[in-house]
């Protein structure tokens, strides 16, 4: 019977001193924080073979964070291969996110700190369908739920911000792409995501949160097998912008669609070793914003337009 079972255990221990953080202004301290954290968890799984087709995958993880206590996450997976080609899963787990220090100690223009944070919990169920229509044409559909209890998000504390536990988040969405490859070392992807995050309390989406999401990437070989060049474009929906305090009013507001594309020629297997890349960024100038973040005045920031990075590295 065991010899249907893999069983893994495992542990680890961290410790982190945080200190005072400045910038360039001596007067400006960014972490009004002095102290000394540590944290260690255990974990097991374990894959069992119900049958030849059914495979149950199953785990749990305890954590101890000396900021806030304990926590334990377990996991599991269904994963059924009726056909060499098609694979269904069935997956749910819980998880945590717990509070950085920026999050628990900011002090940086008007921002108070709240060091009883506590963590963000997550509860995840997905339904996982993939196909090969051919050896090399493979097709994804992902249906998923998650909640996501204690969300950590800025929220307004009288003319100030704080970050804080602000309540539960619900998230449903699909996913799905297509890939293929061809012969020679040519590759393409297309995938398109649809998403709604709300606040269970108030029925409102999340800031930063696009409902549509499309890419494409495309990689194809310039120099046999050894230098490649990708083409990858992006196009992401509207998005919320966080609420700010403005002679006493709180404004917020939307960040309009963007597409963006960026182009790289890398190189594969040239010299051993030996990395090189270059690539353009925001290929096409698109003129686009992010939606900032409690740490800044505005709502919304705007990005690079067209930008080139070069990279080499080498191992040894």
């Amino acid at each position: 019977m065991w010899n249907d079972h893999h069983i893994t255990v495992g542990g680890q221990y961290q410790d982190n001193f945080h200190q005072f953080q400045t910038f360039f202004n001596p007067n400006i301290t960014l972490l009004n924080s002095d102290e000394k954290t540590y944290q260690w968890a255990l974990f097991v799984q374990d894959d069992y073979a119900i049958t030849d087709e059914l495979t149950l995958n199953a785990g749990v993880r305890f954590d101890y964070y000396s900021i806030f206590g304990n926590t334990i996450n377990p996991r599991a997976g269904l994963i059924y291969n009726p056909w060499q080609s098609t694979t269904f899963k069935l997956l749910y787990g819980q998880a945590f996110r717990a509070p950085n220090q920026a999050e628990l100690h900011n002090t940086v223009g008007s921002i108070t700190p709240n060091p009883s944070l506590q963590p963000e919990k997550l509860d995840t169920l997905e339904f996982i369908v993939e196909h090969y229509f051919t050896q090399q044409l493979r097709g994804e559909f992902n249906v998923f739920h998650t909640k996501i209890a204690d969300n950590i998000s800025s929220a307004l504390k009288g003319t100030q911000s704080q970050y804080q536990n602000i309540g539960d988040v619900e998230s449903i969405g699909v996913e799905t792409q297509i890939e293929n490859t061809w012969g020679d070392g040519f590759q393409g992807r297309l995938s398109y995501s649809w998403q709604e995050t709300t606040n269970q309390k108030t029925g409102e989406r999340l800031t930063n949160s696009p409902e549509h999401m499309i890419k494409v990437n495309l990689i194809a070989p310039l120099w046999q097998d050894k230098v490649f060049v990708g083409f990858e474009t992006q196009f992401m929906s509207s998005r919320k912008t966080p609420p700010k305090p403005v002679n006493g009013n709180t404004t917020g507001g939307r960040v309009g669609d963007n597409v963006i594309s960026n182009l790289t020629v890398y190189t594969q297997n040239w010299v051993k070793g030996l990395e090189l890349s270059a690539g353009a960024y925001n290929l096409f100038d698109e003129r686009y914003f992010d939606p900032a973040s409690a740490d800044h005045v505005q709502n919304a920031i705007q990005q690079d337009g067209l930008t080139f990075r070069v990279k080499g590295s080498m191992d040894f």
